[in-house]
């Protein structure tokens, strides 16, 4: 399998990316009826 390098505006991090997965777990647990502790 052929690896994607990272986009340019990146930079390397993967803050935005973790954030973004994050914020959808999160919505989608809240549908499930779960609530975050946080």
């Amino acid at each position: 399998m052929e690896q994607i390098p990272p986009a340019p505006e990146a930079g390397g991090s993967k803050g935005p990316v973790t954030a973004l997965i994050k914020s959808l777990l999160l919505k989608s647990l809240a549908e499930a009826g779960y609530e975050c502790p946080e």
